[in-house]
C-alpha cells in the first residue's frame, strides 16, 4: 500500500501558488503534509508565513490536487515508469538531503541506488568542442577505477558526454532534467536515456507532464551539484548554467574543478574564470581529485600504482625563510586551510601573511585554492 505521506506530498505540488517554501513550512508545522489537506481555515491560518491568500487558495484547490496525485500514482504503478522518492527515506539521495533547499519529493526511472559510496557531477556547455568532449571522455576513463557514479543534467554537450562516457565504462550513470519522466529532453537523448535506466537512473521533481523550461534549469542545477562528491566543469562560456551549478556546488562546500582551456576559445572562458577568481580548483588530471577527496587510499590493494602522501616532510625547510617554515608545517598538519587560519596558527599578521603565501606559490611549495584556501603543493 501506498504511504499516505508521498501521496499528499505530492497532491502539495499540485496547489497553484505555494511554492516550495510554503510547502515546506506547511509540511513542518504539521508535520507531515496529509494535515493540510484536512485542517480548517482557522488552524491553516496559524501556520507563520501562511496568509489568508494562500489558505484560500489550499483550500480552493486540495481536493482537486489530491486527485491529480492519485492520477500520477496510478501511472506510476500501471506503467511501472519509476518511482516516487520522499525527502526522509532510506532511498533519497543523503548528500541532497542535508541542503535546506533539497526538493520534497523526486521521481525516479532506473535501477540505480542513490546513495553509492562516490559520486561525481560533470557538467559544462551546450555547445562542446572536440576538445572538450575529449576531456569529458578521458576523466570519465580515469575515475572508473573507483566505480564512480557520474551524475549530469542529459544536455546537449559536454552533459551528454560524460552519460556516454560512463555508459561506455560500465558506470552507473544519473540524468537529472527539468521536466517529467515522460518528456526526455532533448529527445534525440531518448536512446541514451533508455540506456541510462540499466544501470544508473534518470531523476527529476517534476510531475508527469511537465515540460522543460527555461527557469527551471537552474533548480534542476541543484540537485546535480547537492548528489555530487565533487563538481567538475569541463567548458563553460562566460554564463550558463554550468557556472550557475558551481556556484551551488561551492555554497553547498562540494569541491569544484574546473578544466582549463584555451584562451581564444569562446566555451572556455567560464572554466578559466572559475581558475582564475579561485572559485575552482584547475583540473588537470585525476591525480587532483584524488588529493582533495583521499580517494586514493580507498582502492583495493594492487590496485594503487600512484604514490602515497609520505608520512614526513621531505621538503628541505632550510631553503626557507623563518615565516616560510612556520607556514609549511602548518599546512602539512593541516591540509587545506583559510588564510585567516593560517595567520592566526602562526602568528604572522595578515599585512604579511599574503606575501609569504605568494612567495611560496611562485616557488611551487604551495598552491592556492578556492575560498582564500591554500594546502601543499609538494613534499
Amino acid at each position: 500500500m501506498l504511504d499516505s505521506s508521498i501521496l499528499h506530498t505530492l497532491a502539495l505540488s499540485h496547489i497553484p501558488k505555494i511554492g516550495s517554501i510554503n510547502t515546506r513550512q506547511l509540511v513542518s508545522y504539521f508535520s507531515g503534509a496529509e494535515p493540510v489537506f484536512t485542517a480548517p481555515k482557522g488552524k491553516l491560518l496559524r501556520v507563520p508565513g501562511i496568509g489568508p491568500k494562500i489558505v484560500d487558495i489550499i483550500i480552493e484547490h486540495r481536493a482537486k490536487a489530491l486527485e491529480k496525485a492519485q492520477l500520477s500514482i496510478s501511472r506510476l504503478a500501471d506503467n511501472k515508469e519509476g518511482e516516487l522518492i520522499v525527502l526522509g527515506s532510506e532511498k533519497y539521495p543523503s548528500r541532497l538531503q542535508k541542503e535546506n533547499d533539497a526538493p520534497l519529493l523526486l521521481f525516479k526511472a532506473g535501477k540505480a541506488d542513490l546513495n553509492p559510496p562516490k559520486t561525481i557531477g560533470i557538467v559544462g556547455t551546450r555547445k562542446a568542442t572536440p576538445y572538450g568532449v575529449e576531456a569529458t571522455k578521458n576523466i570519465v576513463a580515469e575515475l572508473a577505477q573507483y566505480n564512480v557514479q557520474i551524475i549530469s543534467g542529459l544536455a546537449y554537450g559536454i552533459d551528454i558526454a560524460a552519460h556516454k562516457a560512463a555508459l561506455d565504462c560500465g558506470l552507473s550513470t544519473i540524468g537529472v532534467m527539468a521536466n517529467g519522466l515522460d518528456r526526455i529532453y532533448p529527445a534525440v537523448h531518448r536512446k541514451t536515456a533508455a540506456l541510462m535506466q540499466e544501470n544508473g537512473a534518470l531523476l527529476t521533481e517534476h510531475d508527469f507532464g511537465v515540460e522543460a523550461e527555461a527557469y527551471q534549469f537552474p533548480a534542476r542545477n541543484r540537485i546535480i551539484a547537492g548528489m555530487s562528491d565533487a563538481l567538475i566543469v569541463v567548458e563553460a562560456s562566460s554564463k550558463g548554467g554550468a557556472l550557475i551549478t558551481a556556484d551551488i556546488a561551492d555554497s553547498y562546500n562540494r569541491d569544484v574543478f574546473a578544466v582549463p582551456g584555451s584562451i581564444f576559445s569562446e566555451v572556455s572562458k567560464g572554466t578559466n574564470n572559475l581558475i582564475y577568481q579561485q572559485k575552482a580548483i584547475c583540473y588537470t588530471g585525476i591525480q587532483c581529485l584524488e588529493y582533495m577527496t583521499g580517494w586514493l587510499d580507498s582502492l583495493p590493494s594492487g590496485e594503487n600504482n600512484q604514490p602515497k602522501k609520505p608520512e614526513q616532510l621531505t621538503l628541505n625547510l632550510d631553503s626557507l625563510q623563518p615565516s616560510e617554515r612556520l607556514v609549511v608545517e602548518f599546512l602539512f598538519k593541516h591540509p587545506q586551510a583559510h588564510i585567516d587560519e593560517i595567520s592566526r596558527a602562526t602568528l604572522i599578521t595578515m599585512s604579511e601573511i599574503s606575501s609569504v603565501l605568494l612567495n611560496l606559490e611562485f616557488s611551487g611549495t604551495v598552491r592556492s585554492m578556492p575560498g582564500k584556501k591554500f594546502t601543499l603543493a609538494k613534499y
